[in-house]
């Protein structure tokens, strides 16, 4: 039986009818899940961050519809939570700064190659008698090699400071209180920033890393000298002198012209006498170097140096204080005042 014009028309209105009511059903399901979801229905406000940020918005008002205020608790919590993030922040990058993968083999030799060429350079215009403080060529060349020895000390030691040299002393039976105290003595040396004076720093940790022998033998007024036997360490290229560390009471510098590698303790304030135009009258400017400082030991064990039975240089070898050893010390990573044992890395 064919169908009606009218049948077909009611039937295409039923589906439309139909598919409008899917429609809006699905618009409306549409619109409760995001509604569910943007007031976070299924769980707590505080794991909803717009939700805490609308809290935070409106703390003070009291009320927010629909909402939990934050209450003081929260509020601490929320604040310890941050302070404790910002801490573990600034202790990362602290960490970060602090940590630096180590230089080739081959990049480190480089770093040598040059500062050995710089220190030859200077060493020959040394030798033409300039008055190298002031000469134009001098500075030049001397600035030349203490920023490529700024490099190798980080490069070698690590770009923490300040470095410190650890010696182990041995007291001989000579010495008038060896019953009471006995052979073992102990000094730690802090050294000068590198920013001053960082040839002769870096002098001073290679005579220890290359250390042999050697012991005070003089026993002055004003200083405790020492020689250095058996060393590949030349003396300094020139007479590297920072007026930001003068020769103080317990201070260490350089004997000698040239001076080093042989060095004294100060026992007094030197500045004068070892300062700038201290040591010869044709030039005025040129001072001892001075780069480091007793930081432990000076009130006992260089007192106990002092001692010894002889003045000024002993000959006899059975009176000198020996240094048996010296250890080099670099601060710790994650500590602002603890020092660990440098150890030379090996490729």
């Amino acid at each position: 039986m064919a169908e009606s014009n009218d049948d077909k028309y009611g039937k295409r209105r039923s589906q439309k009818r139909q598919a409008n009511a899917i429609l809006i059903l699905f618009v409306v399901i549409c619109i409760g899940v995001t509604f569910l979801t943007r007031y976070h229905v299924f769980g707590s406000d505080e794991t909803n961050p717009k939700i805490f940020q609308r809290q935070e918005a409106f703390i003070d008002t009291g009320v927010v519809s629909g909402v939990r205020k934050q209450t003081e608790p929260q509020q601490l919590r929320k604040k310890e939570k941050e302070k404790k993030l910002q801490g573990q922040n600034v202790q990362k990058e602290k960490e970060t700064s602090r940590t630096d993968p180590p230089l080739s083999d081959y990049a480190l030799k480089k770093l040598v190659d040059q500062v050995e060429s710089l220190d030859a350079e200077v060493r020959k215009i040394k030798g033409t008698g300039v008055i190298m403080e002031v000469d134009e060529e001098s500075l030049v060349a001397t600035k030349k090699l203490q920023d490529a020895t700024r490099l190798l000390l980080a490069a070698r030691y690590g770009k923490l400071e300040p470095y410190r040299v650890r010696l182990e002393l041995e007291f001989q039976d000579t010495i008038p209180d060896f019953a009471e105290n006995g052979p073992h003595g102990e000094i730690v040396i802090e050294l000068a920033p590198s920013n001053l004076v960082p040839h002769s720093i870096f002098s001073f940790l290679e005579i220890a890393r290359h250390w042999k022998k050697g012991a005070f033998h003089r026993i002055a007024g004003h200083v405790l000298q020492v020689m250095v036997n058996k060393n590949p360490v030349k003396h300094l290229a020139f007479q590297e002198y920072s007026p930001q560390f003068p020769h103080k009471k317990g201070t260490v510098g350089y004997a000698g012209r040239p001076s080093g590698p042989a060095w004294y303790v100060s026992t007094q304030d030197n500045s004068r006498n070892h300062g700038p135009g201290s040591q010869q009258d044709h030039n005025p400017h040129e001072a001892d170097s001075c780069f480091g400082k007793v930081v432990v030991g000076f009130d006992d064990v260089v007192q106990r140096i002092k001692k010894v039975d002889g003045k000024e240089f002993i000959s006899d070898a059975k009176k000198h204080v020996l240094i048996k050893s010296m250890h080099i010390l670099v601060p710790a990573d994650n500590s602002e005042n603890q020092f660990v044992e440098w150890i030379e890395p090996l490729f």
